[in-house]
């Protein structure tokens, strides 16, 4: 709803209309009170967080849904208690365009090359690597250091060591009559460049841009003109890469008989699959390739009523080669 609440902030003009619905069983059947009450739930919170004028709001109430899930699983019925949000302007209820963050360290261990005379012999020497965050790492050894020591770098938070500062090698070395002697280097530094990138993964010189934007409704194969719009964009992005290959999967939630969600998610690849390869023309054959897993490797858990939303889609992988 935040999402929806900022987008109303930045479009003044837009209008939203939210449909109360419930599950119609039970204490629900044909309680349109309940879904009264559910759609002015959200319209007071758009009002209330997000300073939304009242005439831009209308509400309305029904029993099911227009597109109710099914109402012989419990799972089902909790998808039909909801609150269905229309706009009059598209940027509203557009989908969220994901910007993920890559990190990575370019190298994994410090280098040492140490240079120690010990009249006595060395009898045990330690490496330690530090920075403003604490201990980055360490090790230690019997005898004399080698002619090169590497301490390993633990990338477990990147983030961390990115904001911990310049690192520092400190080496104690204890010779054979237990005379210790400290030796540090000078600091390490560190740069941290931060790269968002947004669809897109660069692997190499080849590129994946990964789409799964387009959602149906429960048991539905249907592109509705909603995500006309996004199946129409990508296509666009197909004929500037005409040599790019499309991978299209099905999914589908974990309500049903496990068959029959294989069969939903191969007929909704076919349905992205014939909008799609009008893009490649006589070569789509080799270009584009679909498939369908059901509701096996969910994108999402499956254990809310938006995740299992959101598993009812396809995805979409574009590959190419990069140009840099």
């Amino acid at each position: 709803m935040n999402i929806i609440g900022k987008r109303l902030t930045d479009h003044p003009t837009a209008t939203i209309m939210l449909t109360g619905c419930n599950d119609n069983i039970g204490t629900e059947k044909r309680n349109q009170k309940l879904s009264t009450a559910r759609a002015e739930a959200v319209r007071d919170y758009m009002q209330t967080v997000w300073n939304i004028a009242p005439d831009r709001i209308s509400t309305d109430a029904r029993n099911l849904p227009e597109i109710p899930s099914t109402s012989r699983l419990e799972e089902g019925q909790a998808e039909n208690r909801r609150v269905e949000i229309r706009s009059d302007d598209s940027a509203i209820l557009a989908p969220v365009r994901s910007t993920y963050l890559s990190t990575r360290i370019d190298a994994e261990a410090l280098s040492l090359i140490p240079a120690v005379n010990a009249a006595h012999g060395v009898a045990h020497w330690t490496v330690l690597a530090t920075n403003n965050n604490g201990r980055l790492g360490e090790l230690s050894g019997e005898g004399a250091p080698p002619a090169e020591i590497k301490i390993l770098l633990k990338p477990r938070n990147l983030n961390e060591m990115a904001v911990g500062g310049d690192i520092t090698l400190k080496m104690v070395v204890k010779d054979r009559k237990g005379q210790e002697l400290a030796l540090t280097a000078g600091p390490v530094k560190v740069n941290f460049i931060q790269t968002s990138q947004r669809m897109a993964q660069k692997q190499d010189f080849r590129v994946q841009e990964k789409y799964a934007l387009i959602l149906f409704a429960f048991d539905s194969d249907t592109i509705s003109a909603r995500n006309q719009e996004i199946v129409n964009a990508i296509t666009a992005r197909i004929r500037e890469l005409p040599l790019a290959t499309a991978e299209i999967v099905g999914h589908t939630d974990n309500i049903g008989k496990e068959n029959y969600n294989i069969k939903l998610s191969q007929r909704r690849a076919l349905s992205v699959y014939k909008m799609l390869s009008a893009a490649y023309g006589e070569s789509s054959g080799d270009n584009i390739r679909q498939s369908g897993v059901g509701p096996k490797d969910p994108l999402f858990d499956n254990m809310t009523p938006e995740a299992r939303a959101f598993n009812r889609t396809v995805t979409i992988t574009l590959e190419y080669m990069s140009d840099n």
